[in-house]
């Protein structure tokens, strides 16, 4: 009885913190939004906005970072060491 109770107990917290998260995910992007309406005319979001769009679902970003400092030195002329 005890165990189902801590059960229940740290469901209700894991559901508060992820509630938490999301309204802070939520409260950043629309900072971002306001930000980027600013300095473009490019709505936030909109894949027209971006140079490079890299799906990282199930890579590691550390493992990314050669090809993606290769991209930015093509880029930009190669002026980049």
């Amino acid at each position: 009885m005890l165990l189902k109770k801590k059960i229940e107990v740290n469901k209700k917290i894991i559901f508060t913190q992820q509630k938490e998260l999301i309204k802070k995910i939520k409260q950043v992007d629309k900072e971002r939004a306001l930000f980027n309406e600013l300095i473009s005319n490019i709505k936030w979001g909109n894949k027209e906005g971006y140079s490079l769009c890299i799906n990282t679902t199930g890579l590691e970003i550390k493992e990314l970072a050669f090809v993606i400092a290769d991209y930015a030195k093509y880029w930009f002329g190669g002026n980049i060491k």
